[in-house]
C-alpha cells in the first residue's frame, strides 16, 4: 500500500475505432494549451525558499476548494479546466469531498491565489459542483486509475485568463528525458499548511523501470497506468498534500499538453523516489466518453 497520497487529510481498424473516439467529442473556435506571459518568481513560503508562477501564467489551473470554515478557503486538490464544463483531477481525491459533503467545496479557476481576499487580486471563476465521475476501476489501494472529472455548475466562458489545457497526448517512446513542469497550492512538508499562491517546478520524466528501483522497497507498486518524474535539483519541490490531481505540463508544438496527473509518492520531496502522475495516454478515451455534453477547443486532443 502506498504511504504518501498528496491530499489535506497525480486505414486500419485500429486507426478507425480511434478516430472515431476522438471524432465524439464537440469541438468550436478557440484554442487549448495558450499559456500567458509571466514568469516564475522567487519568493518565501513556510519560511522556505519557493518558485511561484506568474499571474495567470496557466490559465486551466484550478484548485478544489474548501470553504467549510467561513472566511478561511483552504486548497484541497488541484485539478485541470479541459472543455467548457468540466475539470480533471485525481480520483482519490473525490472520497473526502463526498463524505465531507459537495457544498463544502468550491472550484477556483482564473487566479494564483487561495485566500479570502483573492477578490482583490483577480476576478476569478468561483463556480459550485454539479456532477463527479470517478473512473470505475479506481484503486485506493495502489492508486490505479487514479483520475475524476468534475462538472461545473455552469458553462465556463472563455477568457485569455481562462482557457483549457491540451490534452495532445506524444508518442510514449519520447517522453523519457523530457522536462515537464508541475504546479499547485500544496505544502512545502507534511506537516504545514497548503500554500495562499501557485508554485511551479520542473521534473525530468523517468523510466518506469527506474522508478520502481526504490518503491519496491516500501511496497508502493509502479504501474503501467502511471508516469514518474523528479525533481530537477536537491532543492526542487516535489508535489506534496493539495497538490494531488494538479497536472504534469509539457509544451508540444507551441502548445501545453497535460501528460500526467498528480497523484501520490513517498513523503514530499525525497530524491530517491520520484513522484507517481496517473498517465494520461491510457485515459483519454474514458475522458471523451464522459464528457459528451461539453465543448471541447478545436485540437484538445
Amino acid at each position: 500500500m502506498f504511504t504518501s497520497i498528496f491530499l489535506i487529510l497525480t486505414v486500419s481498424s485500429l486507426h478507425c475505432c480511434l478516430a472515431g473516439a476522438i471524432n465524439r467529442v464537440k469541438e468550436i473556435r478557440c484554442d487549448c494549451g495558450i499559456r500567458n506571459e509571466g514568469k516564475r518568481h522567487l519568493g518565501i513560503g513556510d519560511n522556505v525558499k519557493t518558485e511561484f508562477a506568474g499571474n495567470h501564467a496557466w490559465p486551466w489551473m484550478t484548485s478544489i476548494v474548501n470553504v467549510s470554515l467561513p472566511h478561511d478557503p483552504v486548497a484541497y486538490c488541484g485539478a485541470t479546466l479541459i472543455n467548457n464544463q468540466y475539470i480533471l483531477t485525481a480520483g482519490h481525491c473525490i472520497p473526502d469531498m463526498q463524505t465531507s459533503g459537495l457544498g463544502n467545496f468550491r472550484v477556483w479557476i482564473g487566479t494564483n491565489f487561495i485566500t479570502d481576499l483573492a477578490s482583490d487580486f483577480d476576478d476569478y471563476l468561483d463556480l459550485e459542483i454539479s456532477e463527479i465521475k470517478s473512473h470505475p476501476k479506481f484503486d485506493f489501494e495502489t492508486a490505479e486509475y487514479d483520475v475524476a472529472l468534475i462538472k461545473v455548475s455552469e458553462p465556463i466562458k472563455f477568457s485569455k485568463r481562462v482557457r483549457p489545457i491540451c490534452l495532445t497526448q506524444p508518442e510514449e517512446n519520447t517522453l523519457v528525458g523530457k522536462i515537464g513542469v508541475i504546479t499547485g497550492w500544496g505544502s512545502l512538508t507534511l506537516t504545514t499548511p497548503t500554500e495562499e499562491e501557485l508554485k511551479e517546478s520542473d521534473v525530468v520524466i523517468v523510466t518506469n523501470e527506474e522508478c520502481k528501483k526504490n518503491y519496491t522497497t516500501v511496497d508502493i507498486p509502479v504501474l503501467d497506468t502511471m508516469l514518474c518524474g523528479s525533481v530537477m535539483t536537491l532543492d526542487g519541490q516535489d508535489p506534496c498534500k493539495g497538490d494531488s490531481g494538479g497536472p504534469l505540463m509539457l509544451k508540444v508544438k507551441n502548445r501545453i499538453t497535460q501528460i500526467g496527473i498528480i497523484s501520490h509518492g513517498q513523503g514530499c520531496s525525497s530524491p530517491a523516489f520520484p513522484t507517481i502522475f496517473s498517465r494520461m495516454s491510457k485515459f483519454i478515451e474514458w475522458i471523451q466518453q464522459n464528457t459528451q455534453d461539453a465543448l471541447y477547443c478545436r485540437g484538445s486532443f
